[in-house]
């Protein structure tokens, strides 16, 4: 799974009529949750699509709360513009949240609780209609706690309470046909963050992931989607801001397998019943290694894979609800809830 900010956009329109802040669509979907990190709930959100000019992206603003029976609770509010023909690219997001997870320390579940507000921003420059690069700035403040009191294992002491700015270099190749729904083309995006933590231990680390998609056509109905991706962190980052394998393979809980070095890999078949209704067959693994300074075990080679269904909610932007069910091989079992596709 992938963080893309412009993950919302859709292929070109077809007339001057559709294009405009005036011409755009409202979508609201509630969401239920069944998370393997953060349990079964709810997320209710909402956001408004539309297309600048003919030749840019799709823009939206949109926000979202969420809450699960596991005492997780978060929401944010954001947005992603392209305009000028795709020459200027924005992204913004601000958030919050209070939430319960296991996290796994050698390979051993512990229980804990973060809370934690966030700011992530992004401008990219379009030097063409497929090639972007430009600067992504972040702040985090993070605080850590046992559940109901207990003491925070010795490992992850020094992350009790902690802030972290962060200011990286982005680009972007896309040659997809429609970024909602992509049935033909690339996207290779790649990402190179430094780092600055404050609170328990001062420490500088850096960051670099890099992705690379692509999509065949098998007819009016079927696409075959390809994902390879690899993560690599230097220094000494936070768990959470390390290579999470649960971020890109679904199937596992994102804070089991984490490092500093992760390659993974996913293939989807994707079809259509009709225009409203559609279907997914997926498998994917990956591998995370760690340092000495790390608090996780050498994952190994991990697979899963499974099935979904599609729920097209706007026609306009061939954006679809997704509901995945996934097995992997531990025996292990999720259904994952969630808007768009997985990449």
């Amino acid at each position: 799974m992938t963080d893309d900010p412009q993950a919302s956009s859709a292929a070109p329109a077809e007339d001057s009529d559709s294009v405009g802040f005036g011409a755009g669509s409202f979508v609201a979907v509630p969401i239920p949750v069944n998370d393997p990190t953060f349990g079964t709930g709810l997320v209710l959100g909402g956001g408004y699509l539309f297309k600048a000019d003919e030749g840019s992206n799709t823009s939206f603003i949109g926000g979202g709360v969420f809450g699960t029976n596991e005492g997780s609770r978060a929401g944010g509010i954001g947005g992603s513009f392209s305009f000028d023909d795709k020459r200027y690219n924005l992204f913004g997001f601000l958030g919050a949240a209070d939430v319960s997870y296991d996290l796994f320390i050698l390979g051993e579940p512990v229980r804990i609780e973060q809370q934690g507000v966030a700011f992530q921003g992004q401008f990219r420059y379009g030097f063409s209609d497929t090639l972007s690069a430009g600067v992504s700035l972040r702040y985090l403040e993070s605080q850590l706690s046992g559940v109901n009191g207990t003491e925070l294992p010795e490992q992850i002491q020094d992350l009790t309470d902690i802030s972290i700015a962060t200011v990286g270099i982005v680009g972007q190749w896309d040659t997809r046909d429609n970024t909602f729904y992509p049935t033909a083309g690339s996207f290779l995006d790649f990402e190179v963050t430094y780092n600055e933590q404050s609170g328990g231990r001062n420490l500088t680390y850096t960051r670099s992931t890099i992705g690379y998609d692509h999509f065949w056509s098998l007819g009016e109905r079927s696409v075959i989607a390809a994902r390879v991706a690899g993560c690599g962190v230097q220094d000494k980052a936070p768990f959470f801001d390390t290579c999470l394998l649960g971020s890109e393979i679904r199937g596992f809980s994102l804070f089991e397998f984490y490092g500093d070095q992760m390659v993974a890999a996913q293939a989807e078949y994707r079809g259509r019943f009709n225009e409203r209704f559609g279907y997914v067959a997926f498998a994917g693994l990956g591998d995370v290694r760690r340092n000495i300074l790390s608090l996780s075990l050498d994952s190994g080679t991990r697979y899963a894979g499974g099935v979904g269904g599609r729920l097209r909610v706007s026609k306009e932007f061939d954006l679809d609800v997704s509901l995945d069910v996934t097995y992997n091989d531990k025996d292990e079992s999720y259904v994952y809830f969630y808007v768009g596709q997985s990449f």
